[in-house]
């Protein structure tokens, strides 16, 4: 039987050998039946979570996350300073999570989460009067997994390089294909093959902006946060997220005519920094938010999202399922060798109504 090691040695022994998913790749290529640290960590995980037909189970701090598991004690929680797995992935690449998105990691099937728009109710009561119950609309959001896919194809001497090399080569450029496509479902997701994102979700708000798309000018901006401002968002976790195209023309757009103040600043935060400022909120800029959009004559909207992102809630299920395959379509006489890394993702939104979507904004 497997000894244990995935919450004791990872997260106690900070002097034992760091996680390496080139040592876990070469031991594959090798002989296939070698015995390591990473061998070990996949078989605990495999007792855990139950027999996958891949070669490996590696932790879902591959994706740059923070937790290890969200069903135990303190314990479970790693800290990417100090842990084992100081070669991986170290933050998500994600803008959702970054702009205060929930994250869950080690879910089972059949996730559930209990939520109220509303949870808590406070009443005066006189002297000697009757104290009333509150009675919140309590409602369940399921979170389904969906199987999500990074697939790349590399030489047999990336893993003759130096292992912290390969290890951040393959981590990070796998991190970031997946969290893209995670940010994707949150936005525009489909609901069929993947998560039904913002863009089609029932109760959130909108704004038209025009017939053939309008330029998302200081009353579109006051008007889309009042949508949500007047549904008690937490203040905290307001921010926008916008394309590129968009943040160049903000950029260039001025409050008023004359005033030298433009809608989008970098002020007071820095140039360089992940965020900037839009109407005193913070405010990313991702191209997961599609810039092709059709309205009326025009065919190169863009899509913007203001809203409470404390109520986006992304739940990772199991562990990553991570396949080495050195043999399929020709692989071998080519010395090349195929990764496919396969998470199982859910997302949720806990109250609709704390977004307003605009998909008609022009840029030009």
């Amino acid at each position: 039987m497997a000894t244990s090691i995935a919450s004791s040695q990872i997260n106690r022994n900070f002097s034992a050998p760091k996680y390496s998913l080139s040592q876990l790749i070469k031991t594959k290529l090798s002989t296939g039946n070698e015995h390591c640290l990473e061998t070990e960590i996949s078989a605990d995980l495999e007792l855990k979570f139950g027999k996958k037909k891949s070669d490996f189970l590696v932790p879902a701090e591959v994706l740059g996350l923070r937790t290890l598991s969200t069903d135990g004690s303190g314990s479970n929680l790693i800290s990417n300073e100090q842990s084992n797995f100081a070669y991986l992935a170290p933050t998500p690449v994600s803008k959702v999570i970054s702009l205060g998105g929930r994250l869950l990691t080690n879910l089972k099937d059949e996730y559930q989460i209990n939520g109220s728009v509303e949870p808590f109710q406070a009443f005066w009561v006189s002297e000697g009067g009757q104290i009333q119950d509150s009675q919140p609309d309590v409602y369940k959001l399921a979170l389904s997994p969906y199987k999500l896919v990074a697939s790349s194809t590399m030489t047999v001497e990336l893993w003759n390089q130096t292992t912290e090399f390969a290890d951040n080569f393959v981590s990070e450029g796998m991190a970031k294909a997946l969290w893209a496509e995670i940010d994707k479902s949150v936005l525009v997701g489909n609901g069929v093959n993947q998560p039904l994102g913002l863009a089609s979700l029932s109760g959130v708000n909108s704004i038209v902006l025009g017939v053939n798309g309008g330029q998302l000018h200081w009353n579109a901006i006051a008007e889309l946060e009042k949508l949500v401002t007047v549904n008690n968002p937490n203040e905290k976790s307001l921010g926008y997220l916008i394309n590129s195209d968009t943040a160049s023309f903000l950029k260039k757009a001025e409050k008023v005519n004359g005033s030298g103040q433009f809608l989008l600043a970098d002020q007071p935060l820095q140039p360089t920094d992940e965020f900037k400022v839009l109407n005193s909120r913070i405010c990313g800029v991702s191209n997961n938010l599609p810039s092709n959009l059709f309205k009326g004559t025009s065919t190169d909207l863009s899509m913007a999202v203001f809203g409470d992102w404390s109520t986006v809630v992304i739940g990772i299920y199991g562990a990553i399922n991570l396949q080495v395959d050195p043999f399929s379509n020709g692989n071998f006489d080519l010395g090349l060798v195929t990764l496919r890394m396969m998470a199982r993702v859910g997302v949720g939104f806990l109250n609709p109504a704390l977004f307003t979507v605009v998909t008609d904004v022009k840029t030009n």
